[in-house]
């Protein structure tokens, strides 16, 4: 096996991946777009700008519709070395770098939407409570006429 040094390998601009690049490209357009909208947030969420790119402490503030942020939310938990991690992770892991208005809400309703995660899911019912928190048994005895036996019948009524 031969390995290479890396001075021989060419390097991007930056260490990102290029997928982070473009979404962060993306989100920048967006974001100029919608600067009056960026403005109007900026005291009441503590948004700071710097060399023209919106920030809430350390991360990026998205600014711009619903498929720009389905798409910055894809991109933390779609990919199969994310693993589809759920709600709480998959909000953990995005908060770190990004941000806007509502985005747990937003991340709740991708991920409740999405088929992987609806298909994997493990389902844990609340224990049920007693019966007798919701039926009332109710028996009646009669007596048959033809030969003299004694019946009981025993009803369930829901409540």
């Amino acid at each position: 096996m031969v390995v290479l040094p890396s001075h021989v390998f060419i390097r991007l601009a930056s260490d990102e991946p290029i997928e982070e690049v473009d979404t962060r490209s993306k989100i920048n357009m967006s974001n100029l777009e919608n600067e009056e909208t960026i403005k109007k947030w900026a005291n009441t969420y503590q948004l700071h700008q710097e060399k023209g790119t919106w920030w809430k402490e350390e991360a990026l503030v998205v600014a711009g519709d619903n498929n720009l942020k389905r798409g910055v939310i894809s991109a933390f938990h779609d990919p199969p070395y994310c693993g589809h991690p759920g709600i709480t992770n998959t909000n953990a892991l995005l908060k770190q770098n990004y941000w806007w208005p509502n985005m747990k809400k937003d991340i709740e309703e991708y991920i409740k939407g999405c088929a992987v995660c609806q298909a994997n899911k493990i389902n844990t019912p609340s224990k049920a409570a007693p019966i007798s928190h919701y039926y009332r048994p109710r028996s009646t005895t009669f007596q048959s006429s033809d030969h003299g036996l004694h019946h009981q019948v025993t009803t369930i009524t829901r409540i």
